[in-house]
């Protein structure tokens, strides 16, 4: 089994990611980034935002290739919830593999799950992408402090 490991998760009360890498020479993985914008506080309402993140494969000629993703927990240390920092406070927040946001992504440990998919088979020199949407949601009613707030997240591929 083959693992990519990439991927920033930023924020200045916004979050993006990126880091296109290629895990030995087949595949690669980027996103479009999560932005939040500002975080009014207190806001009794959840703040929700997407992201693509797209997972872009060799061709194998002859079988199709099963991948997972998983999420780490960041900086934070914890999947629920993870945690911005903006010097000694913090901001939760979570990222999800569903639009009902009731599945945590994470590496398949603490209750997350991972995301599983496979690239169809295709020609020796060119590529197979798939698209996956990364829901981010900040929960209402926190009462935090004015600042630039940030976490780093790893995606891992393993094919």
């Amino acid at each position: 089994m083959k693992s990519l490991v990439a991927w920033m998760l930023a924020s200045w009360l916004s979050l993006i990611w990126c880091l296109p890498v290629y895990a030995a020479g087949s595949c690669r993985v980027t996103t479009s980034g999560l932005a939040f914008g500002a975080f009014p506080a207190p806001n009794p309402a959840n703040v929700d935002s997407t992201a693509t993140l797209t997972v872009t494969c060799r061709g194998n000629p002859s079988a199709s290739t099963p991948f997972t993703i998983a999420l780490s927990q960041g900086n934070g240390g914890s999947f629920n919830p993870r945690t911005m920092a903006s010097g000694t406070y913090s901001l939760d927040y979570n990222l999800y593999s569903d639009a009902t946001y009731s599945t945590i992504w994470g590496d398949g440990t603490s209750g997350t799950s991972q995301v599983s998919g496979t690239i169809p088979p295709g020609p020796p020199n060119g590529s197979n992408t798939l698209n996956f949407t990364v829901y981010g949601r900040i929960p209402g009613n926190q009462n935090l402090a004015a600042g630039s707030y940030s976490d780093a997240i790893t995606i891992t591929i393993s094919y």
